[in-house]
């Protein structure tokens, strides 16, 4: 077995705004992401969060103080163990992001992890050029 990369993260605290086709497609949600936001997510941790048991998706930007104001939904992204791996230069890479996450998730399993159907799969846009997926395990 070859390890896996795997992550424990914390719970994290969203605003989210749900794309009506799943995930594929998505980008467009986070330009409208943006307007609620007063266009200003740069410097902001955003995240593509996809319930695949129902194939809901939603752009979600972590909140690191409250917005009263703001008209959005918010969740959490739960903490726990996930199988992550990094997309360099994502931009130019869109069509590897859906094979990634079937490739994390068969390394996974290959590996003896068990996937953890009640968490979310998540993309962690880390910077301009950097995609993290994560694909929950238990």
């Amino acid at each position: 077995m070859s390890p896996l990369n795997t992550k424990i993260t914390v719970t994290i605290i969203v605003a989210r705004m749900e794309y009506k086709n799943g995930a594929v497609g998505s980008g467009e949600v986070f330009d409208l992401l943006e307007i609620p936001m007063d266009y200003n997510l740069q410097g902001r941790e955003l995240f593509g969060v996809f319930y695949p048991q129902t194939n809901e998706y939603f752009a979600s930007v972590a909140l690191k103080e409250l917005f009263p104001d703001i008209d959005l939904k918010t969740d959490t992204i739960p903490g726990g163990k996930y199988a992550t791996k990094k997309i360099k230069d994502w931009l130019y890479k869109t069509k590897e992001i859906t094979p990634t996450f079937q490739q994390l998730k068969t390394g996974a399993i290959n590996s003896g992890y068990e996937i953890d159907a009640d968490r979310p799969y998540v993309e962690f846009y880390k910077r301009l050029d950097e995609l993290v997926i994560w694909v929950p395990i238990k």
